[in-house]
């Protein structure tokens, strides 16, 4: 590594200082804080900041359970948002700030250091001060490194490991000395797990980069051999990591009940165009100066960065590589951005050629036309902020124009207009993402909200959940203190029985662009059934059930209809039977019954269908469009209402939704990789009194078909929890990982819980292990004697002892690697 001088510190400033100057932009371009609407709001702070209370409260570094969360959830499910993430413990040390301002902070000193590292790192292939500056910019303009600063922080929090990691990779090769290699690789596992296999991959692809550098002539047998003894390396910071690895991927094993299908083969076909490389945030975000290095490397004969020439087209042009590097979840360039760095190193070699003229020029424009040719046809340019051909067109002519100049008159300075097109493309990218409003975060930090939480659970002897309907899915993950307990989650992993009863079996309505964000409703039934006997809200409301208890600005409600979170309920029914029933009977069965192997084959309903003269619908909206239909009028009467959308709307268009009395449910477009698949729209209308239908539908085309209404009585309904024994939590008792309670039960069966069933759950019954059960399809439960009894649950997120054992073995090999790699430096 090349020492530093005045001129390149300098440079550094320069960088450090555009980069600020790019956030100032940026923020005043928003609405008052430095946070996307998207996710960030909802996930990349909230979670964090529950973690850290969740630790404040136990105490306990690797906890198992997120009892507040989703009605009770392993919270490796919330691992990719920071669990054990050095970024994040750290802040444990910081209870005063806020995390939202703390990782606002924090990013932006990755960033810096991000930039320092790539400078140190990129003087190693130029002398050229010149050069050395404009690739430095280039890699802070490329499109990741800002915008995720305020989208999504896990994409490139790891991103100085990753450059470490590089370092820790020359070092090797050229020592064999493996301790920093194997450091870098185990923070970038625990700061971003999903982004460490392609960046230990982009490591491994360096690592051949420089053997081929080193002895051009080295025959295939000896790299192969080189580069199986470097891949050996990246076992010790994977053992090290299993603690974080193992219970994770039980999480993910755990998590979505079905996959959207993609036919492998079309994965196959090769995909030449630029949508993993150019522009997008989701994407390398380069500009075509990187179509122009690669088309270079091309025929010019250098083994070194042709390989890496090569390594680029494969992965970006093969759909198969981004599949299964996306988990095989779906296809999506962000998993490159961890190439960045050795992206910006072909760009660099390409200036220094130019500099040293070095190029053919005919033959490069030849195969840099044909290239952007072939990417052009190909590029789905409407899918990346509406860029077209033409953004591309004027892009590779500005690139032309400057080359040519610069061919002619000689002047290093010239090289700095390549840096325009990138500049306009980052500040359009950037000013595309809707910041949060200043509003979302202040209720987020809502202290007078946060005591009437207290308050409120404080109000009763037994644990109930809360709604909170105050900012929408933003509050999703928001524990306004520990003491609070919500069905809601927003997550990209969510224990299956949770989903596959909320979406498939109660048929919630949702409002959302994709199913893994599970908001607060307004299904009585649901909020019911699952505990939620607390409802805040900004406005005022009419619920059946729900009682306003205070008016601080925000309205409190609560309903001592809901069940307990933990009952035993002497109705049984045949979990065969109920699975002939349809929506919305077996919705019925769930609140009269516990659903067990054996019990009653029938029951008798109160819902009450009622009778539609027209049951399908075809209707196009030039723009959103509102309704009112009129009705008889129903009072003290749930009104339920479902129907087939059998239209998926273009995404020129855009998604299609209906609200129904301010009930809202929504179908992603079609195309979009996160699809919601709500094709049936289910809504709860639970107003005291339903006069009239106000219908609100959006803009597009609606193919609505087999439309069904029911009533069912709330007296029904009120009264179903006074036949159940209540299992009663003692708060103080349940905490962490640990939910304890007592009982009193007046015939034996089934202690039934609205937890959703995992094989992480041990239950004791006065101290007496017994065998844990899933009831009412979904849940956790288990038998129960007559009489009163003391009951534990602990939760042990499943392999995470596995994974102690392994992270201990790797930090014994690592430390005989640490006494090794200091013999070889003494002895050197």
């Amino acid at each position: 590594m090349k020492e530093l001088d005045k001129r390149d510190w300098v440079n550094i400033f320069i960088i450090i200082a555009s980069f600020f100057v790019f956030l100032v932009l940026i923020f005043l371009n928003g609405n008052g804080v430095y946070v996307s609407s998207i996710d960030f709001s909802s996930q990349h702070y909230m979670i964090p900041e529950y973690l850290r209370e969740l630790f404040y409260n136990t105490g306990d570094l690797f906890p198992s359970y997120a009892f507040n969360l989703g009605e009770g959830q392993n919270i490796y499910n919330f691992s990719y948002y920071g669990l054990l993430n050095p970024i994040i413990l750290l802040s444990y040390l910081l209870p005063f700030i806020k995390m939202i301002y703390y990782l606002n902070g924090i990013i932006a000193i990755i960033i810096v250091i991000s930039i320092i590292l790539f400078y140190k790192f990129i003087s190693s292939y130029t002398d050229n001060k010149n050069i050395r500056l404009i690739s430095g910019l280039l890699f802070l303009l490329s499109s990741p490194i800002i915008y995720h600063t305020h989208r999504h922080i896990m994409f490139i929090g790891y991103i100085p490991f990753v450059l470490m990691g590089l370092f820790g990779v020359e070092k090797y090769v050229r020592s064999s000395k493996k301790t920093l290699l194997i450091i870098s690789t185990f923070l970038v596992i625990m700061t971003s797990y999903f982004f460490a296999i392609p960046a230990i991959i982009a490591f491994i692809v360096y690592g051949v980069f420089l053997f081929l550098r080193n002895n051009p002539n080295i025959k295939i047998k000896e790299l192969f051999i080189k580069t199986f003894k470097l891949g050996l390396v990246f076992i010790i910071p994977i053992l090290m990591s299993g603690v974080l690895l193992l219970p994770t991927f039980s999480a993910i094993l755990n998590s979505r009940f079905e996959e959207k299908g993609i036919e492998i083969i079309k994965m196959l076909i090769p995909d030449l165009s630029f949508n993993n490389i150019l522009y997008s945030h989701y994407a390398l975000g380069l500009t075509s100066i990187f179509i122009l290095a690669i088309s270079y490397f091309l025929i010019r004969k250098s083994h070194d960065y042709r390989f890496l020439a090569i390594v680029f087209l494969v992965m970006t042009f093969f759909p198969f590589i981004n599949y299964v590097l996306n988990g095989m979840m779906y296809v999506n360039g962000k998993v490159f951005i961890p190439f960045i760095p050795l992206g910006i190193l072909l760009i660099t070699s390409l200036l220094n050629n130019f500099v040293e003229s070095k190029i053919d020029c005919k033959k490069l424009i030849i195969v840099f036309t044909i290239i952007s040719i072939l990417g052009c046809v190909n590029f789905n340019f409407d899918k990346i902020l509406e860029i077209t051909p033409l953004f591309y067109a004027i892009d590779f002519s500005i690139l032309l124009i400057v080359l040519f100049v610069y061919l002619h008159k000689r002047n290093d300075k010239l090289l700095y207009a390549l840096l325009a097109f990138p500049i306009f493309s980052l500040l359009i990218i950037n000013f595309s993402d809707n910041l949060e409003s200043k509003s979302v975060v202040d209720n987020q930090y809502d202290s007078g909200l946060k005591e009437e939480v207290i308050n409120l659970n404080n109000s009763d002897s037994n644990l109930y959940r809360t709604l909170d309907h105050s900012k929408g899915y933003h509050n999703a993950n928001n524990i306004r203190d520990i003491s609070e307990y919500k069905n809601t989650m927003y997550s990209s992993l969510t224990n299956k029985n949770f989903k596959q009863f909320t979406w498939n079996e109660f048929s919630k309505e949702n409002p959302c662009r994709n199913d893994a964000i599970y908001t607060d409703n307004s299904n009585v039934l649901y909020d019911i059934y699952t505990g939620s006997k607390y409802y805040i809200t900004s406005e005022n409301k009419n619920i059946l059930g729900y009682d306003k208890v205070s008016d601080f600005g925000y309205k409190a409600y609560k309903n001592n209809d809901v069940f307990s979170i933990g009952y035993v309920n002497k109705n049984y029914m045949s979990l065969d039977y109920y699975n002939t029933l349809k929506y919305p009977y077996n919705v019925e069965a769930l609140m009269n019954y516990t659903i067990v192997k054996d019990g009653v084959l029938s029951h008798k309903t109160n819902i009450k269908e009622i009778h539609l003269d027209k049951t399908s619908y075809d209707i196009s909206n030039k723009r959103e469009t509102k309704y009112k239909y009129k009705t008889k009028g129903y009072s003290n009467q749930i009104l339920i209402i479902k129907f087939n959308m059998d239209y998926v709307e273009n995404c020129k268009v855009g998604d299609t939704y209906i609200k129904i009395n301010g009930v809202s449910n929504l179908l992603t477009c079609k195309g979009w990789k996160y699809h919601n698949k709500n094709y049936t729209f289910e809504y709860v209308i639970s107003d005291k009194n339903i006069k009239d239908l106000d219908i609100v539908m959006s803009k597009g085309t609606f193919h609505i078909s087999n439309v069904k209404a029911y009533t069912l009585d709330y007296n029904y309904v009120k009264d179903l929890n006074k036949n159940h024994d209540n299992l009663l939590i003692d708060k103080n008792k349940t905490k962490g990982d640990v939910i304890s309670g007592k009982i009193n039960v007046s015939n034996p069966g089934y202690l039934s819980l609205s937890i959703p069933y995992d094989k992480g759950y041990t239950i004791y019954v006065d101290n007496k292990k017994v065998p844990s059960e899933v009831v009412n399809k979904y849940f956790l439960g288990f038998k129960i004697d007559k009489g009163y009894h003391n009951v534990k649950i602990i939760y042990k997120a499943p392999l995470l002892n596995y994974g102690k054992v392994l992270s201990l073995i790797g930090i014994f090999i690592f430390i005989f690697v640490i006494i090794f790699d200091k013999k070889r430096r003494n002895r050197s």
